[in-house]
């Protein structure tokens, strides 16, 4: 019975696939060592009771389910990791075997709460790798990627550690002698800490060394710097802040095309033309690089306009602009000429970089406003295609290159750090439209927190079907995925057939198996409309498709407008995935999404993305903030209020929030607050932890008889109306009631319906005063390029209303 009891038996992992370990570090000698020692120190940990026990990056959840079982209900067991593939992994594996095990997905012990953990286990990533794989490298890689010595991740735990403990907490350490564990432990016990190497093995000529301590949480913070010196080899640095800057550090920061040589011969794109590599992407865009710089005599910081189709010539077009130190302004083949034109003179830009298919639109324009234009070569294109795509046979236009030492180009590291990267310009409804400026700083900040919430890989496969003259389709979509090797399947626009032709692997191609999509609503909206008219009538078929996309697609992603609930809720009946919505901006990046692994809330938007930090405020007052939080938690900052639900004004902060309007200092200022906070004009609502994002406070915000109703709410419910296939709702001016709800509907074929009709239905599904009393109509609601509905434009054509000058 004793012997028993200080037992620990290896969990049941037969639930595991072999491609689940693609993404998770599968257990190996040293997981079964820290078993072993764990089961050594039983009895020790039997004697502490522990209410609150803790595994820092959990894998495959093989020892905390260990430990869970060791304990039964008698202490609170909590893995943590930063890779949602482990997340998963652990839940699995804790159910398998009957576990009781919290799970959270987040960077060590940075969404604890302050010093409640008792005991805490740590197998770090020990393995001495370059500094930059600890945030740059696929998430299996970081699992083993440990920095200067292997012991950067291992300093930033010590680091972290103090306010997540309680205070006589203990803790075991897996380390690899490469990480100094005797230094280690003769630095903490110079500082009088209880610790020392309580087990050791050689395995296959690696030499590991489990370490306790006693961490004492409210002694141990002021001694780190030191130990941080001594253990990283860094006696030269006056602090160790500068030590500890492999995440948020900007010397990390460098654009797209410098990844290039890391992935080199992997695929990156699969367009119309065929395959790239990442190597002859790079070697096109170097040609024109040095055309871009030789046509703007040497200098950088010019703003080159582009308009390229959806292809290989859009990537090149960019890195050779970055390369050469250039500011890229991204055009759109939908916008009319005279808006392309005011784009390119109010940037003032020097270059027009085009194809021979678009040249003849941009050459009128270059003249008139007097910029070089520059049409790339098609051979420069060709060039990159390194594999042709046919119906009977993959053609290989050239074999890999040899290592080509410039594959690191552009211009000195130092520039990328303070430089702007691009100009991207909103979409006006009135007025014209604002270029917003992001940096390359900018744009690192927010490929980082995307890859961190959402977990891509190299081996990650992206259909990308988006404009790419709007931050969701050149940076969660295009520059993302190229950021961190995995490989884009872009398509020429959107087209439902080839939609579901690809995701259903119809034209399966080596290495095209999508894992991720990316689509605004309308996208959703009408592949269900394919669906119903292709496959309803055939359940087996239906069931088919459940079963592809549920399996091979790991993630689907809906943005850039509001998802209705029809549309969640039909997709996952049709996919099985349960589609993942998120809030972002031009001018602040993704702000807040729906969790990767949890539950995903319909109608919210879920929580602050990693890096980024929200408030919501009293209307029209900044000062007077009501919400604050950040990806680890949020808290409710104004007491004095009872309800359940706090709305008010969306204000954003970070690393990923623009720097300024193009030439516009002035309506850059009255867009943030004293201290930084970037007014989004949007209204929130924070209810139970999650935000719901209930409109553009000046449009979609309608006050009418001292109520204020938001008109996304009232479309939501208006859409469940079989007779309606599109709705917009919009404030009318009235002198009574201040607004009034106005409806604007599309009608199903051969359908009618009156006001007083609709007013009746809506008894039942809204409150009296946000029913509607206007009803037009039409046979399309206008919308903008990105499919968002144009309310401005409504109130101004179809209800004649005067709008004011931005």
């Amino acid at each position: 019975m004793e012997q028993q009891k200080y037992t620990i038996t290896t969990p049941d992992l037969t639930h595991i696939k072999n491609s689940d370990w693609d993404y998770v570090y599968e257990p190996a000698e040293d997981t079964f060592f820290l078993l072993d020692t764990l089961e050594q120190e039983l009895k020790y940990i039997y004697q502490k009771k522990p209410t609150i026990v803790l595994e820092v990056g959990s894998g495959s959840g093989t020892i905390i389910s260990a430990l869970s079982k060791v304990f039964n209900s008698h202490s609170h067991c909590i893995a943590i990791d930063v890779n949602s593939h482990a997340c998963k992994m652990t839940k699995n594996t804790s159910s398998q075997n009957h576990c009781l095990v919290e799970v959270i997905q987040g960077d060590l012990t940075s969404c604890l709460r302050q010093q409640s953990i008792d005991m805490i286990v740590f197998n770090p990533p020990y393995v001495v790798t370059p500094s930059s794989e600890i945030n740059t490298a696929d998430p299996l890689t970081k699992s083993w990627a440990g920095g200067v010595n292997g012991a950067e991740v291992i300093m930033k735990f010590l680091e972290m550690c103090p306010g997540a403990l309680s205070q006589l907490s203990f803790g075991y350490l897996l380390l690899l002698k490469e990480n100094n564990p005797n230094l280690l432990m003769s630095l903490l016990k110079e500082k009088k800490f209880e610790c020392e190497i309580i087990s050791s093995r050689k395995i296959r000529g690696e030499e590991l060394f489990v370490g306790f301590s006693m961490l004492l949480s409210k002694r141990i913070h002021k001694f780190l710097a030191p130990i941080r010196r001594e253990l990283l080899g860094l006696h030269g640095q006056h602090t160790a802040a500068k030590a500890s800057l492999d995440v948020t550090s900007v010397n990390q920061v460098k654009p797209v095309f410098r990844y290039a040589d890391e992935f080199s011969d992997k695929f990156a794109l699969h367009d119309t033309k065929g395959e790239y590599t990442y190597r002859s992407l790079f070697n096109s865009s170097y040609k024109l690089a040095k055309e871009i710089s030789t046509l703007l005599n040497n200098k950088q910081n010019e703003r080159v306009a582009f308009l390229c189709p959806n292809d290989g010539s859009y990537i090149i077009a960019q890195w050779a602009a970055w390369m050469s130190g250039q500011i890229v302004v991204p055009l759109s083949q939908r916008h009319p000429l005279g808006l392309l034109e005011y784009c390119i003179s109010d940037c003032d830009a020097k270059l027009l970089v085009t194809t021979s298919e678009l040249a003849e639109k941009l050459s009128p324009l270059s003249e008139r406003v007097k910029s070089k234009l520059l049409v790339i070569d098609d051979e420069l294109v060709n060039e990159a295609v390194v594999r042709k795509l046919t119906k009977t046979a993959d053609i290989v236009i050239k074999p890999p290159q040899e290592p080509n030492p410039r594959l690191g180009g552009g211009l000195d590291p130092e520039f990328y750090q303070n430089s702007d990267a691009m100009i991207v310009y909103t979409s006006g409804t009135t007025g014209n439209p604002k270029g917003v400026v992001l940096t390359h700083k900018n744009i690192h900040y927010q490929i980082q927190s995307m890859v961190t919430a959402w977990g891509w890989t190299s081996k990650d496969v992206v259909l990308h079907t988006l404009p790419l003259h709007h931050v969701h389709g050149i940076i969660n979509a295009l520059v993302t995925p190229l950021s961190i090797g995995a490989k884009i399947l872009m398509l020429p626009e959107f087209n439902c057939n080839e939609v579901w032709t690809h995701l259903l692997l119809i034209k399966k191609q080596p290495g095209d198996k999508i894992t991720i999509f990316m689509g605004v609503p309308t996208m959703y909206a009408k592949l269900i409309d394919e669906f119903d008219n292709l496959f309803q009538p055939n359940r087996r078929q239906c069931e088919f498709i459940k079963t592809i996309l549920s399996q091979k697609v790991r993630l689907m992603i809906s943005g850039s407008a509001p998802l209705r609930p029809q549309i969640i809720e039909r997709w996952k009946e049709i996919s099985g995935h349960t589609l993942l919505e998120r809030y972002g901006m031009t001018e602040t990046g993704m702000v807040l999404g729906n969790p990767l692994i949890g539950e995903r809330k319909v109608g919210f938007v879920g929580q602050p993305m990693p890096g980024v930090s929200v408030r919501i405020t009293k209307r029209d007052n900044p000062e007077k903030v009501l919400v604050e939080g950040d990806s680890v938690r949020s808290n409710i900052i104004a007491h004095d209020i009872k309800e359940k639900s706090i709305s008010g004004d969306l204000l954003v902060k970070g690393p990923t929030v623009f720097r300024t309007y193009w030439n516009k200092p002035n309506a850059t200022a009255k867009e943030f607050t004293s201290d930084e906070w970037f007014k989004t004009g949007d209204t929130a609502e924070y209810v139970d932890g999650s935000y719901k994002i209930l409109g553009r406070t000046n449009v979609d915000i309608i006050k009418t008889g001292g109520f204020k109703v938001s008109a996304l709410e009232v479309e939501s419910k208006l859409i469940e109306h079989d007779d309606i296939k599109d709705v917009a709702i919009v404030g009318v001016p009235d002198l009574t009631w201040g607004e009034k709800v106005a409806a604007v509907l599309v009608l199903e074929p051969e359908k009618e319906l009156t006001l007083a009709d609709l007013r009746s239905w809506c008894k039942q599904k809204l409150a009296p005063y946000a029913i509607p009393t206007e009803l037009k109509i039409v046979e399309a609601v206008p919308r903008n390029h990105m499919d968002k509905i144009n309310k401005k434009e409504i109130l101004k054509t179809i209800f004649k209303v005067k709008l004011p000058n931005p």
